[in-house]
C-alpha cells in the first residue's frame, strides 16, 4: 500500500493540539495536575508538551482525550481526519 507524502509542519500542529488540549481543560473544568494522572502522563512531560517543548504521540493524544471524555479527533488538526478518510 502506497501511502501519500505529505508535509506537515510538526511544530504548528504540536501547537494547534496543546492549544486543542487547553480549550478542552478549560471546558473541563480541569487542571494539567488532573489531566497528568487521569492520563498517565507524567506531570512535567505533559507540561513541556503544552508548551510546545515536547511532541506527544499518538497514544498520548488517545489518553488525553479519554481523560477530557472527548474523542481523540477533537484534540488533532482537521487535515490529519482527511488524510485518514
Amino acid at each position: 500500500m502506497n501511502t501519500p507524502k505529505v508535509a506537515v509542519d510538526q511544530q504548528g500542529t504540536d501547537a494547534e493540539i496543546a492549544q486543542r488540549i487547553k480549550v478542552a481543560l478549560v471546558l473541563d473544568g480541569s487542571n494539567i495536575r488532573s489531566l497528568s494522572e487521569a492520563s498517565g502522563i507524567g506531570y512535567r512531560p505533559l507540561l513541556r508538551s503544552l508548551r510546545g517543548e515536547r511532541h506527544l504521540n499518538f497514544q498520548e493524544v488517545s489518553n488525553i482525550a479519554n481523560a477530557l471524555s472527548i474523542r481523540p479527533s477533537t484534540l488533532v488538526p482537521s487535515h490529519f481526519a482527511e488524510l485518514a478518510s
